[in-house]
């Protein structure tokens, strides 16, 4: 350590890291004042925002380690194949070399969200270079990291253990996954610096790319401590010695961040994303001075930071760049904004609806009613940016009146609205609009816009229950539409042989699911199955899956349609189109209009995440395009009673609760729990009952869901369930 401790990433890491641990205080050793691991979970981490020292602001400081890691893996190797980094040529004959060899740096992000968990809470979650969540390797590094602190002193406990020594062993732990990783010793000052030089590099090389550019991307929710905490995760990756390739994108939803690090890495790679971009070269995907313009008709406490932020105007970053523009300009040339990401998906819609109307006789300008679409915003990010697609809401005649969208001092995100609260308490949201009336369509989003729930009342009130559309009435409706369009198609049977492969449907659901779901299905997949000839040769599959988008996302990845929904109305649709189009070509359909048709219906969603504003667009046009009014499609099945509840846990006794490893549909262990529940279940209601628990992979919560025949059978199972838990957890 005397030898590392002299070491320029030594001095950088340790103040940054000293900075951020978590309360304690020394009696003879060193003791934290919380002694609970923290977990990656199925939506990475989340946790109380308290103070500059809690257990969220570790895991941030953590996080832009594994952030940096990444970016740097990325890169680091493609700069040394052009010895970029050893070159004592200037920038400008760097730059040379990186466009005469189309060099394509990649990006990687990190959103701060806790999505739909109360204001006072934040969490991450981290995005690889393909858009997705990043992989288990990865999020054991960060558990492990986040952790660190706790091991050290548990295995030292004999010992008297210093703060110093609890922060070097953190450092090393660093150091140690950067060989592992990517060869590198950050000990070593000449490697350390090389890293400065591919930052240099790479924030130079986006300033003369007109196109994409290459960074490590921060967003945020419309949470107070949102800046923080991107300040937290810019401090890791300047001790990394990255300042400038950092593009502070502020506020962004959840599935914008997925799908931009995707579009910005995969520009020439995927066709479709480069034909759209050649035809939207008038709009700039660099930042522009005018970018944060509409924010001032909210109310956002902390605007003044974000803009400095965003424009890199603090005096922490000092970006010296050689432009005749000056330094307003040049600190936002190297960055893009998410600007095309709106752009993409409205040139999408209006392809797709352009198309439809062609081939289906204008069957949506015929079917489109004007109609007024009530939108919790749940005072979260879908509050700032779903403007942004109004042009696509006049074309289908919908005028979305927002409410909980940031105008009052008082408003608070996901306090009693938003998604999950709807979802839920199977409540209206609080400051419904007056000019209500019964039938009238609503919606709801979360904090980060990845959930969407539709709900509505047959009244002129909200006293009686509300009716709610939930993810499984969003797949029927979805797959729905997949069948009209498929059904037009024409197979020539004549050429069928042996060989020739199916595609397959895959929808893919959790254990949440109601069972009057999988009925409804399973009764379309029969009927069609007869009655429509070109589903002879589609698979159409039912699967069910552990909780959690990147489960769903695992399987729907190997699906040639995946529809992919949670209960809580988080999903999309993927689509792999060389698997369709090599199904297409042994029918010779790859030229039938309504192939193509069903190609563009299920390219529109996006196909890295699940996208509440995107789906609400594609529902939109699904439900016109099925002529279908919010009660029609309410009736396409009645759900049973169900509900679930949280009771709290410690982490260890969790850890004891193994569900069912493929659908969490059972325990496996404790053997003795998972018994008590079956006889529960069957003493109350053995023909429709049904009960599971499952621990929550992000917060110390066993979750306990329950459907039954009645709301009163329902009710019973979950309150004898929840003693035999509780029950349980005391004998633990």
């Amino acid at each position: 350590m005397e030898m590392h401790n002299k070491s320029e990433f030594y001095k950088k890491i340790y103040t940054c890291i000293e900075e951020c641990i978590p309360n304690y205080v020394v009696e003879n050793s060193v003791q934290f004042e919380s002694t609970v691991e923290v977990f990656y979970g199925n939506s990475g981490f989340r946790g109380k925002y308290k103070n500059k020292r809690c257990d969220l602001i570790n895991v941030l400081n953590k996080s832009g380690i594994i952030l940096g890691l990444l970016f740097i893996k990325y890169n680091y190797e493609l700069a040394k194949k052009y010895n970029l980094l050893e070159s004592e040529s200037g920038i400008d004959n760097i730059i040379d070399i990186v466009n005469k060899n189309k060099i394509k740096w990649m990006n990687v992000g990190i959103i701060i969200t806790a999505s739909h968990n109360p204001a006072d809470e934040n969490g991450i979650k981290i995005v690889d270079k393909n858009g997705r969540q990043i992989n288990e390797i990865y999020e054991n590094y960060l558990t492990e990291l986040s952790n660190k602190h706790l091991k050290y002193i548990k295995e030292n406990k004999h010992n008297n253990c210093k703060i110093e020594d609890v922060i070097n062993n953190i450092i090393d732990m660093i150091v140690h996954i950067f060989l592992k990783e990517i060869q590198i010793n950050l000990y070593d000052d000449k490697i350390y610096n090389q890293i400065k030089k591919l930052d240099h590099i790479i924030y130079y090389s986006n300033i003369y790319n007109q196109l994409f550019k290459a960074n490590i991307c921060i967003g945020f929710d419309t949470r107070n401590s949102g800046p923080h905490l991107n300040n937290i995760i810019i401090n890791s990756l300047n001790s990394l010695n990255i300042s400038r390739c950092i593009n502070n994108m502020c506020y962004i939803t959840t599935p914008s961040m997925h799908s931009l690090v995707y579009i910005f890495n995969s520009e020439f790679e995927n066709d479709l994303i480069h034909n759209i971009f050649s035809q939207l070269t008038k709009n700039k995907v660099c930042k522009m001075k005018t970018d944060l313009d509409y924010l001032t008709s909210y109310n956002l406490k902390e605007l003044k930071n974000v803009k400095d932020l965003y424009f890199n105007l603090s005096e922490r970053y000092n970006i010296e760049i050689d432009d005749t523009n000056g330094r307003s300009d040049s600190n936002i040339l190297a960055y893009n904004s998410d600007q095309f990401y709106f752009d993409y998906f409205i040139y999408l819609f209006n392809n797709l609806y352009n198309y439809i109307n062609n081939i289906y006789d204008n069957i949506l300008i015929k079917n489109c009613k004007e109609e007024i679409i009530f939108t919790d915003c749940s005072n979260g990010i879908t509050s700032l940016k779903i403007d942004l697609f109004n042009d696509v809401f006049t074309i289908l005649k919908k005028k979305i009146w927002k409410f909980n969208s940031l105008q009052n001092d008082n408003d608070v995100l996901n306090f009693e609205c938003g998604a999950e609260y709807v979802y839920n308490k199977r409540k209206v949201p609080s400051n419904m609009p007056i000019n209500y009336c019964s039938n009238s369509k609503c919606c709801a989003f979360d904090g980060d816009a990845d959930r969407i729930i539709y709900f509505f009342s047959k009244y002129d009130n909200f006293e009686n229950e509300i009716e709610i559309l939930d993810g499984p009435k969003i797949v029927c409706l979805l797959f729905k539409c997949i069948i009209k369009i498929l059904s037009n198609i024409c197979i020539k049977t004549e050429k069928q042989n042996e060989e020739m492969k199916k595609i397959d449907i895959n929808i893919i659901h959790t254990a949440y699911v109601n069972f009057a779901f999988i009925h409804y299905i399973n009764n379309v997949i029969k009927n069609i199955s007869t009655e429509i000839p070109i589903f002879n040769y589609i698979n159409i599959n039912i699967i069910c899956t552990k909780t959690g988008m990147k489960n769903l996302d695992y399987i729907a990845r190997k699906s040639s349609i995946g529809i992919l929904f949670e209960s809580n109305g988080h999903g999309s649709i993927y689509a792999d189109s060389s698997n369709l189009d090599a199904w297409a070509k042994q029918w010779d359909i790859q030229k039938d209009p309504y192939f193509i048709a069903l190609k563009k219906y299920l390219l529109f969603f996006n196909q890295t995440t699940g996208d509440a504003i995107v789906d609400f667009i594609a529902i939109e046009l699904s439900l016109t395009f099925l002529n279908l009014s919010i009660n029609e499609w309410n009736l396409f099945y009645t759900p049973i009673p169900s509900l679930y509840i949280n009771i709290e846990c410690p982490r260890c006794i969790l850890n004891k609760i193994i569900p069912h490893p493929q659908h969490e549909l059972y325990l496996i262990e404790p053997k003795g729990l998972q018994n008590k529940i079956d006889e529960i279940v069957k003493e109350i209601d053995i023909k429709y009952g049904r009960c599971f628990i499952r621990p929550s992979g992000t917060e110390n919560l066993i979750r306990i869901y329950a459907e039954a025949e009645t709301i009163k059978q329902m009710n019973e199972i979950l309150h004898k369930v929840r003693e035999a838990v509780i029950d349980y957890i005391n004998h633990s």
